[in-house]
């Protein structure tokens, strides 16, 4: 579960308070991004907050995209917390809330396989960018 508080965005219709009940969370511009902001300055899927099976909650960039961390600027994958504050193009997320929910069926399967298999990580990273970068491609 993600709750998040948006306090500023250019699109009136994401302003306010919102509870999803899954481990990872999507937000940019494109219609099947989990939260949908209309901003043409954000790329399809602009970031991801994830919370992990150790209650962790993660906030990364997809596609070279910046953000900010409590005004700090940032580009990668950073740990977050409750009442931390992600700004992107011109919206202002708060973190709210977050638990790790086990029974979450949009499980991220390569998390799983990085749970389990550690050496792996270097290769598992690449061929997700990888993807990611197809992905962008494929849809701008």
């Amino acid at each position: 579960m993600i709750s998040i508080r948006i306090d500023h965005s250019s699109d009136p219709l994401a302003i306010g308070t919102f509870i999803f009940q899954f481990n990872r969370l999507s937000i940019g511009s494109r219609e099947d991004s989990l939260f949908r902001i209309r901003d043409k300055s954000l790329n399809p899927i602009h970031i991801n907050i994830e919370v992990n099976n150790k209650n962790i909650l993660t906030v990364h960039n997809m596609n070279q995209s910046f953000f900010s961390i409590n005004g700090k600027k940032s580009n990668g994958k950073y740990p977050i917390q409750k009442d931390d504050e992600i700004s992107f193009g011109d919206n202002k997320i708060t973190i709210q809330d977050f638990s790790f929910d086990q029974n979450d069926l949009s499980r991220d399967p390569i998390a799983e396989v990085l749970e389990n298999f550690p050496e792996r990580k270097d290769i598992l990273l690449k061929l997700e960018q990888t993807l990611l970068e197809i992905e962008y491609e494929i849809n701008r």
